[in-house]
């Protein structure tokens, strides 16, 4: 008859706690991603890193919506902040809403396709 292999007791236990460790492992991590972005909404402003890493964008990007007024700033000396209320205009003011009805998808293809 072919032996199987058995889990023995010993191992068995170890295997569950490293499981559990790495389970303990991935709650930390996402406890501190709940903390940043908790005290993020309660930054009173942004660097210039910060709002890069937030849209995805370079250094050139942001100086370019900088100097053309597209996204509000404070400056003092070479330091640049950014309020929540200079992002949240920026993006309201670049909010697209989706199309509420069937005459205004009609319309946008009729636009696109001339």
């Amino acid at each position: 008859m072919a032996r199987k292999n058995v889990i023995q007791p010993a191992a068995h236990d170890d295997y569950e706690m490293a499981m559990l460790v790495k389970c303990m492992d991935c709650i930390r991590k996402e406890v501190q991603l709940i903390r940043r972005s908790m005290a993020a909404g309660m930054k009173p402003a942004y660097t210039n890193r910060e709002v890069m890493e937030m849209f995805g964008i370079a250094s050139a990007t942001l100086k370019k919506w900088r100097d053309t007024g597209t996204l509000g700033y404070s400056q003092k000396g070479n330091i640049y902040l950014y309020s929540k209320d200079d992002i949240d205009k920026f993006l309201k003011r670049n909010h697209y809403d989706t199309f509420d009805d069937e005459r205004a998808f009609r319309r946008f293809m009729r636009q696109s396709a001339g």
